[in-house]
């Protein structure tokens, strides 16, 4: 449980797990479409320091209907500079308005000498208006920021150091904080707020002895300006909270002046840093303690889990701990309390409000994503009895979700027929209808025991009646089909210009259909051949100089452990598809593929290809690993590279230098490929245009296709966020988001692949032999003839007649 800022970069790998049964944020809400009335119940107040609290029996959902109203994001932009991160994340509320504090960092750049900066960024957020105000933190005193923003330095005689001493010395200290919070000598790691005033918890380092000197507890008015320290570090190390080069951080205060330092270990230290007390758990248990919230009174709320799985709430009486609720429940981020006796938490995606008076516990508002690994709930806010304001991260991004009791939201409802795999759409959709509240999104699927070909029957029934779904996520063969019905409707003008500026030619081309846009696709992949320089050295390469080069070259395989089938359509039946190869003349309605060459290719696929029972049980990396080996020894002429931009970069790292991107065989003038999946569609009869439109365009946009990252459509995110090593040896990464970083594999000086990825999707076709009629008819004569079912030349006449037969028609 993450209890102030941290500093690691988050992996991909450890995506959020999003369960697949989604409420609230655009599902059903807890207590709405109930068809009864509501009364809101009586509030009594309640003395949650008393500790007279009932343990709830169980937690049901509200009959109140909460309803989700606002929405609002922390706004990335290019607040901090251009190859600015961010490094971390604290947060604090005072009222109703909630601050938060971003740390970034700048990369080093490989002919950067000076050390690498930071900056800190204020962010003010309004829960009554949902208005926020984000400005760079700057430590100035207020005398120096009324004149202007000039205040002294360590050794500038300032004429604006203030009359007293103590003026003086405050700005002194100002002006170097500035200075090593710039040349990071100065990391802040905890702020909490009290009386209108912020408390920022920030170590110094030494900069001879690379050290930390100083651990102040910094003052702050509502402006931002310095108004105290107290050097904490003392007291600190008095308290036995240094573990060598590690110190605690997070830092709460009191109405008492107190600071309370650390997570799991708390100290309590006096208003001019006096260690005073280690705060234990009631009983004498070892567990770690978290401070949770804060009661009415002001008092810290602290918790920690008890032997047998209940948990303890306790608060400070004086020094002494005092127990306030010990029995089931668990330990959350935060939690909020009223004067009436009410807490708010979350749980499992769930904002529950528990009533310590009665028992009661209902859940008010439920969206399991919420409850996802790696989001985190940073603050509840009660503006009154009828509205909450929740505010979470994911781990990339800082938002915050208003409720109000029985408020009206225009609804809009969308469904999406999806007929197979939808990967992480359910997730978003969570974040699409969070940030629109009152849009509810249906993924509508094949039904129990229903076919694919079944599904698309009652899809295209429902169609035919003027009903049907809003969108469609299919295949583009699909899509052709719904398309030649006329139930499509046509995007080429619909797309905005600033995501169409971005977005690969290439992947607009490939959900077109007769010169329209038809098709949305979201993410690609690549396909390409590596060969080594000293095989081959022009650009693109034909079937025949293939054939020249394995007969010629004592070669083992063609490209590794392919199958006869994979084999030629590798060599020739997607260039065919593709439209290039000179087999086939589709304005002439000729073919050539009764030539003794293709007879001759057909062969070789036989004699070089490999056979599925010949390849053995080996895994994809067993696979992968064996087939790079045999590239690299001379025994396989070629390597097909199939992926995003991960893969594909470690292919040409395993590979080594001295290997290009020729592509596939072609007559044409290239034969790399865009690869990509389904693709979205949307029905031309639909009710909701403007709301649907709206969604594709987020899919498109910035964050999800940062997030998509390595298979993004998208030149600029590519280009923006691939960022090499910053010496050799260091591998580059590609940015997702804030903070979270997909590793690369680069050249050994610490560049990336991503110009010969960015070539092969700027200028490669893309392709689908199943998409393919005489694709198709060459694969199925082919395998007749790998299984011994036919002769190489009967099989070549089979497939001269019947693509032949198919030109005609």
């Amino acid at each position: 449980m993450k209890k102030g800022l941290r500093f690691q970069i988050i992996g991909l790998f450890c995506a959020l797990a999003v369960s697949g049964c989604i409420t609230g944020c655009g599902r059903r809400t807890s207590g709405e479409g109930d068809g009864g009335t509501w009364q809101r119940k009586e509030r009594v107040e309640h003395d949650l320091a008393s500790g007279l609290w009932e343990e709830p029996e169980g937690t049901v959902d509200s009959g109140e209907p909460w309803r989700l109203t606002d929405y609002w994001e922390d706004a990335e932009g290019e607040t901090a500079g251009t190859g600015m991160r961010i490094a971390g994340h604290m947060g604090a509320t005072d009222g109703s308005t909630y601050y938060l504090l971003e740390r970034y960092i700048e990369r080093y750049k490989k002919d950067q000498t000076e050390p690498d900066s930071q900056k800190y960024f204020l962010t003010c957020l309004d829960t009554l208006t949902m208005q926020a105000e984000k400005k760079e933190l700057v430590f100035l005193t207020k005398e120096a920021a009324q004149s202007g923003g000039q205040q002294g330095t360590e050794d500038a005689d300032s004429e604006g150091m203030g009359e007293d001493k103590e003026q003086e010395v405050l700005q002194e200290l100002a002006a170097q904080l500035n200075r090593d919070m710039v040349e990071k000598q100065l990391t802040i790691t905890g702020m909490d707020t009290q009386d209108d005033r912020l408390c920022l918890f920030v170590f110094r380092k030494d900069r001879e002895k690379k050290e930390v000197s100083h651990y102040y507890a910094l003052w702050l008015d509502r402006e931002g300006n310095l108004e105290g320290a107290v050097d904490l570090l003392p007291g600190i190390e008095q308290a036995g909270m240094r573990q060598g080069d590690i110190f605690p951080d997070y830092i709460r205060c009191d109405r008492e002046g107190r600071f309370y330092v650390g997570e799991e270990t708390i100290g309590v230290f006096g208003s001019d840093g006096t260690f005073l007390k280690l705060i234990e758990a009631p009983g004498g248990s070892e567990n770690p303690v978290f401070c949770t919230g804060r009661l009415p009174d002001g008092r810290l709320v602290f918790e920690c889990n008890m032997t047998g799985g209940d948990i303890e709430i306790f608060c400070l009486e004086g020094l002494e701990e005092k127990s306030l609720y010990q029995g089931s429940g668990s330990v959350p981020d935060r939690r909020s309390f009223n004067a009436f006796g009410e807490i708010f938490f979350m749980e499992a995606g769930g904002l529950l409000r528990w009533d310590a008076r009665s028992g009661d516990s209902e859940t008010i508002y439920s969206d399991s994503s919420l409850g996802a690994m790696g989001m985190e709930c940073d603050a509840i806010i009660e503006n009154s009895a009828e509205e909450v304001v929740g505010v979470f991260n994911d781990g990339n991004t800082t938002f915050a979700l208003r409720l109000r009791l029985g408020a009206e939201v225009p609804a809009t409802d969308i469904s999406i027929f999806v007929v197979s795999g939808s990967g992480d759409l359910e997730k978003k959709i969570d974040e699409y209808c969070r940030r629109h509240p009152g849009v509810q999104i249906e993924v509508q699927e094949k039904q129990e025991g229903e076919t694919m070909d079944g599904a698309m029957t009652r899809l295209t029934a429902q169609l035919s009646q003027g009903e049907g779904p809003d969108l469609f996520l299919l295949s583009m063969t699909q899509l052709k089909v719904l398309q030649e019905q006329g139930v499509l409707e046509d995007l080429t003008d619909a797309v905005p210009e600033e995501i169409k500026d971005q977005i690969f030619p290439k992947v607009l081309q490939g959900g077109m259909i007769g010169g329209k846009l038809y098709g949305i696709i979201d993410s690609v992949s690549v396909d390409t051949v590596l060969v080594s320089k000293e095989v081959w050295q022009e650009d693109t390469w034909t079937f025949r100089d293939v054939m020249r080069l394995v007969e010629e070259g004592g070669f083992d395989s063609v490209f590794g452990t392919q199958s006869p089938e994979r084999l030629i359509y590798s060599i020739v039946a997607k260039d065919v598809a593709a439209g290039n190869s000179s087999l086939v003349d589709r304005e002439k309605g000729q073919c050539h593929f009764d030539s003794e060459e293709f007879i001759r290719l057909l062969e070789l696929c036989r004699k070089y290809g490999t056979p599925p029972e010949e390849a053995g049980n080996l895994s994809s990396q067993e696979q992968w690993e064996q087939n790079i080996k045999a590239v690299k020894e001379g025994r396989a002429l070629a390597y097909c590279s199939v992926g995003n931009l991960m893969s594909f970069s470690r292919d040409m790292a395993a590979l080594g230098e001295g290997y290009s991107c020729v592509g596939y065989p072609t007559d044409g003038e290239y034969a790399g490929y865009v690869v990509y999946g389904d693709c979205y569609g949307m029905n031309a009869d639909s009710e909701n245009k403007e709301a649907a439109q709206d969604f594709l365009w987020y899919l498109l946009g910035d964050k999800v296709q940062k997030r998509n990252g390595i298979t993004t459509v998208r030149k600029d995110i590519l280009c923006d966020n691939v960022a090499d090593g910053a010496q050799p040896g260091e591998s580059p990464v590609f940015w997702c988001d804030k903070r979270a970083v997909i590793p690369l594999e680069g050249r050994p000086d610490g560049s990336s692949f991503l110009p010969e990825y960015l070539e092969i999707l700027e200028k490669g076709g893309w392709v689908s032999m199943w998409s393919d009629e005489i694709g198709m008819i060459i694969s199925e004569e082919a395998a007749a003839y790998f299984s011994g079912d036919k002769t190489a030349e009967a099989a070549a006449e089979v497939i001269q007649n019947r693509v032949m037969l198919y030109l005609n028609e």
